[in-house]
């Protein structure tokens, strides 16, 4: 077989794989970009408490702080999907799920984020230590056949704005198996994940003041 003819059926094996194609390095536009929406609250929210929190910008872990879709190889490498980018950088995206959460919750008066002018009695400061795919040892992650699991860990500190005093440290985790390798099963695996983790942080949250 030509070399030529031999590039045109591997691209169309990574093609027919769904999201493995977004571990070649390409230097074409992403096809599609990503948000991720808060899940529906499934208990009635908690008697609003005075004041407000403000959500800072997350500060993420190295690597981390992009717009591209991050995944895990073995000896700590990231790699990230070449189809396929969050709206914004993700600790934009994180900010902004982490509003909505927060909000859902009803343990505040009001939730903002970092670009609000609203004066909040209240700061959390969020920090993303996992937010990538992982893809089981030894398996291969250009095949449709290996399904990878998204990993959140979220750790925070709560600071009351009267005396700068941290009255809280927080954290939230956990991993959600997407349902397939493909990029569309990736992104819900990522927001189940963050949803979880997040919802753990509000948790916390509400109950120490």
């Amino acid at each position: 077989m030509k070399p030529l003819s031999r590039s045109l059926v591997l691209i169309a094996a990574l093609c027919a794989a769904g999201c493995t194609s977004g571990l070649l390095q390409s230097h074409a536009p992403p096809s599609q970009l990503y948000v991720l929406r808060a899940a529906p609250p499934v208990a009635p929210a908690v008697p609003a408490a005075s004041g407000g929190l403000r959500v800072l910008r997350p500060l993420p872990a190295p690597g981390l702080d992009r717009d591209r879709l991050a995944l895990s190889r073995s000896d700590n490498r990231l790699d990230y999907y070449a189809v396929g980018r969050w709206g914004a950088p993700l600790p934009d995206v994180v900010s902004d799920l982490a509003v909505n959460v927060l909000r859902q919750s009803g343990a505040w008066a009001t939730v903002t984020d970092s670009r609000a002018s609203v004066n909040a009695g209240y700061q959390l400061q969020l920090y993303i230590d996992h937010f990538e795919m992982v893809y089981a040892p030894g398996s291969d992650p250009a095949s449709a056949a290996s399904v990878p699991m998204a990993t959140v860990g979220l750790h925070g500190v709560l600071i009351r704005r009267s005396d700068a005093k941290v009255v809280a440290n927080l954290s939230g985790a956990s991993s959600e198996q997407a349902g397939s390798n493909r990029m569309g099963a990736v992104v819900l695996a990522f927001q189940a994940a963050a949803n979880a983790a997040l919802a753990q942080v509000a948790a916390q949250a509400a109950t120490v003041r």
